[in-house]
């Protein structure tokens, strides 16, 4: 079995569109795997395990903001 990545097309029907990706996992998400997946001038291959990440790591850190909150509670 030979496996190869191919560049997204539209005339191939691999296209990943970022408002869907975004609608899944927030845009927060999405912008940080975007900056943090690979130096801006490499390509690229898609992977969602890397959104997913981001999208946990996002989640982690507004767990913790929103837990600390009621230490800052002005009531």
């Amino acid at each position: 079995m030979v496996w190869r990545w191919a560049r997204m097309s539209k005339s191939k029907g691999n296209v990943v569109t970022l408002d869907e990706i975004a609608e899944k996992y927030g845009a927060d998400s999405l912008r940080l795997c975007i900056l943090f997946v690979a130096p801006f001038e490499d390509d690229v291959q898609w992977n969602e395990e890397a959104i997913h990440g981001a999208h946990r790591f996002v989640a982690h850190v507004w767990r913790w903001i929103s837990s600390a909150m009621s230490a800052f509670d002005k009531n």
